[in-house]
């Protein structure tokens, strides 16, 4: 005990700030240790887990950017030290060290060091949620590593780290909710699958709902729900799912009452409740007028419109534009923009219907192929990254000559926009159309 606060003593002292990266994992790595062994007590294990939560938040909040730090040592020779004081890569470091403990699929991780880790995370994110938005490098974990965890942490038999993982997701939610909107659909769906599944233990049933309904009973998270999701082609329609949901686990089957029912009931009258007090709200113009207003119901229709076109488009092409100019949503006559806009921007299309469109020998597909080459973004990629994402959006069934079509539009796109990376023209084309060549030849 007295060695973990020790080490607790070397952060939080006045002279703490001298410590470098590698002093700081040391420490966090070594009274974790402490945290999680079984062979040592009880009291033991949660002194070492108090301490590391103190000295975790001690960093967070003490966190500058890197610097060097310069002390005169007081000594005959009066040397200069050099400290390199620990900064934004530190908090990385430790961020990235939960999440690798936090990992079920590695064998090495018991439940143990998993809830401890995730007990750490969740410290952070209520106490220091600020200094992490402040940090991208962190963000980048979190809407990456982080919620892939959560979503695998799902499946976890252990209740404590069921219910941790569901408070870290609202957590997440309430602080950092404009940078996670894919992965907070991705964890609600997997919270909807999570209660359907038939092998679900009942009290992880009951945890799930819980959380949905507390998510319910937050002021904004209706309109925020239909708004961000069913009104978005790139989403799901959680608003409607999220409704059917609650509906059909509020309705008992053969009258047997549970707490799943009741819990579903009471998140739907909060769903209500929550429209019903917005509807209030804007009868007395209580909103915000800051926000500028939004056409929700146009937005909500011009979604449905764009996902019974891309049915029809999947089908027949020709026939989704002029569906789309019918219900104004493409100009008459028809302009190559406009078309580029609405294969680019309108997810799943046939990729062959696309290619077959780009591909053509025609005056029209060409000056179509130029605009969609110009709605690509080239910003922070190489040539080699920008041909992969440019084949990737579509499919192409013909011979070489289609290809080479297309290489050459891109390839004089990014020699346009990427000035001085290439001697010529002929330069960019050769250089995007080896890469397909060569990939090729490695299969």
């Amino acid at each position: 005990m007295l060695i973990i606060r020790v080490l607790s003593e070397c952060v939080s002292c006045r002279v703490g700030h001298l410590l470098t990266d590698d002093h700081i994992n040391e420490i966090v790595q070594s009274i974790f240790n402490f945290a999680y062994q079984p062979n040592l007590t009880v009291l033991l294990r949660k002194t070492a887990e108090m301490n590391l939560s103190q000295i975790v938040q001690t960093i967070f909040s003490n966190v500058k950017d890197n610097r060097k730090i310069t002390e005169v040592v007081t000594n005959p020779d009066n040397v200069s030290v050099t400290f390199q004081r620990f900064g934004n890569h530190t908090l990385l470091r430790l961020f990235k060290f939960f999440c690798s403990v936090f990992d079920p699929k590695d064998q090495k991780n018991s439940e143990t060091m998993q809830f401890v880790a995730l007990t750490l995370i969740n410290t952070l994110l209520e106490t220091r949620c600020d200094t992490i938005e402040e940090v991208p490098i962190i963000l980048t974990v979190i809407t990456d590593d982080l919620f892939r965890l959560l979503i695998l942490q799902l499946r976890t038999k252990n209740i404590s780290i069921l219910i941790l993982t569901m408070r870290v997701f609202f957590i997440l939610y309430n602080k950092l909710r404009q940078h996670i909107k894919f992965q907070f659909e991705q964890f609600l769906l997997g919270v909807f699958m999570l209660i359907q599944k038939e092998d679900t233990p009942y009290e992880h049933k009951e945890i799930a709902l819980d959380t949905i309904v507390l998510f319910c009973k937050q002021q904004t998270f209706v309109a925020e729900l239909y708004l961000n999701y069913d009104c978005d082609i790139n989403c799901t329609n959680l608003f409607e799912n999220l409704c059917y949901f609650l509906h059909k686990y509020s309705c008992p089957e053969k009258w047997a009452i549970s707490s799943i029912h009741v819990l579903a009931l009471e998140g739907l009258l909060a769903f209500v409740s929550c429209m019903r007090d917005r509807i209030n709200h804007m009868k007395h113009g209580d909103l915000n007028r800051d926000t500028a207003p939004i056409d929700v119901g146009e937005k909500k229709r011009h979604k449905q419109l764009l996902l019974e076109s891309v049915e029809i488009f999947n089908h027949r092409p020709d026939d989704c534009f002029k569906f789309l100019q019918e219900r104004n949503i493409l100009p008459n006559p028809l302009t190559a923009a406009s078309v580029a806009h609405y294969l680019k921007s309108t997810p799943f299309l046939n990729k062959t219907s696309i290619g077959h469109i780009l591909g053509q020998n025609r005056d029209w597909n060409k000056q179509v192929l130029d605009e969609y080459c110009k709605l690509s973004d080239y910003e922070n990629q190489t040539f080699i990254e920008a041909t992969r994402s440019f084949l990737e959006s579509f499919r192409i069934i013909g011979d070489a000559q289609i290809l080479e079509r297309l290489i050459d539009a891109l390839s004089k796109d990014y020699f346009t926009r990427k000035a001085g990376l290439f001697e010529s023209e002929d330069a960019a084309f050769i250089a995007f159309v080896s890469i397909p060549f060569l990939n090729t030849q490695l299969y």
